[in-house]
């Protein structure tokens, strides 16, 4: 089995770019790319480096987008809430007790946790696909992307 320069084979080193994806983000996958790039001589090894690379920044990007139309979300409910004036003041004065604020704040409340919660969906997802794509570099099964291999054929 071949090894790399720091000692460890080649499919697991393949594995771990696409494991960085998603517990270390954009950066930590950048480093190790340059690193694969400049020292290792491997063709493959590259190859799955730049796919490694190239998936992590696409997911970041999607994850962006996704969090901020959560906040924007959120932002919205608020600014709707506020409009509606249901605060404390306004619903004790108009019910006289306190008891349908505390549901209506309970509501609010669960209303406003579900953006939170669908935006765990595509982390969710992303750690799914990246642990799929890492365990098919372990056991050296190229992932076909027609895009992404297209770059990399043209520019690589």
């Amino acid at each position: 089995m071949e090894k790399s320069k720091l000692g460890i084979s080649l499919n697991l080193f393949a594995a771990l770019l696409y494991f960085m994806g998603v517990i270390g983000g954009v950066y930590i996958v950048m480093v190790a790319t340059a690193y694969v790039l400049l020292c290792e001589d491997n063709a493959k090894l590259k190859r799955a480096a730049l796919k490694a690379f190239i998936f992590t920044v696409f997911w970041s990007g999607a994850l962006f987008f996704v969090h901020g139309l959560i906040t924007f979300s959120q932002t919205l409910f608020n600014l709707l809430r506020e409009y509606n004036n249901f605060d404390k003041n306004y619903l004790i004065s108009s019910t006289g007790s306190g008891a349908d604020y505390l549901q209506m704040s309970y509501l609010y409340q669960f209303l406003q946790s579900i953006p939170a919660i669908i935006g765990t969906i595509p982390q969710v997802i992303q750690a799914l696909v990246f642990t799929v794509l890492g365990l098919r570099a372990y056991r050296q099964i190229d992932v076909k992307v027609k895009w992404i291999d297209k770059i990399l054929d043209k520019h690589f």
